[in-house]
């Protein structure tokens, strides 16, 4: 379920439709990730099959964490998740 400032910012006049730019501010787990993701993958998924997306987060350790959480999400998909920290990833990022 979604706290009411989390509905309440994807529910602005074209913040789900990519047409409008979304910044918002919560204290330390209070749901952020969770807008960023529902928006991702909503760009993801509206996109094709050509689509992309850059999940920054600020810690190595959350790679893995946010890596696990997307693969998940979008098991059954023909989208694919690569996590790049330090030296983990392979440059260029493949096809």
């Amino acid at each position: 379920a979604l706290h009411a400032w989390q509905a309440e910012a994807l529910a602005l006049d074209g913040v789900l439709e990519g047409g409008r730019a979304l910044v918002y501010v919560a204290p330390t787990s209070g749901g952020k990730s969770l807008v960023a993701e529902v928006l991702l993958l909503r760009r993801l998924l509206a996109g094709g099959a050509q689509a992309k997306a850059l999940f920054l987060v600020p810690y190595k350790a959350d790679v893995a964490q946010k890596g696990v959480r997307l693969r998940k999400l979008l098991r059954g998909t023909h989208m694919r998740v690569a996590d790049y920290a330090g030296p983990l990833g392979a440059y260029p990022v493949p096809p």
